[in-house]
């Protein structure tokens, strides 16, 4: 598995300069023809005359994946609560 966090292209905007960040998670296939990649976005930096800061951008997709996983598990949990009665 390999983990990587990437800079994307600079963007000049008003004065700043905006620099999109994320991460990339890649195993590759068995047999070399291939991979599973996965990229998330991380954030968006903003460096400004005499300031340099790190905007944090919400990764919704991830935040619903963990909830449907979450209510699948505790219905899982339920039935096998109930079915032992």
């Amino acid at each position: 598995m390999i983990f990587e966090t990437k800079r994307g292209e600079a963007i000049r905007h008003g004065g700043r300069i905006l620099i999109p960040v994320g991460r990339s998670w890649t195993m590759p296939l068995p047999g070399g023809r291939g991979a599973f990649v996965w990229n998330r976005p991380l954030g968006l930096e903003v460096e400004g005359p005499g300031e340099k800061v790190f905007l944090p951008v919400p990764d919704r997709t991830r935040r619903v994946q963990w909830g449907l996983l979450a209510a699948g598990f505790a219905v899982f949990l339920l039935s096998r609560f109930f079915r032992g009665r």
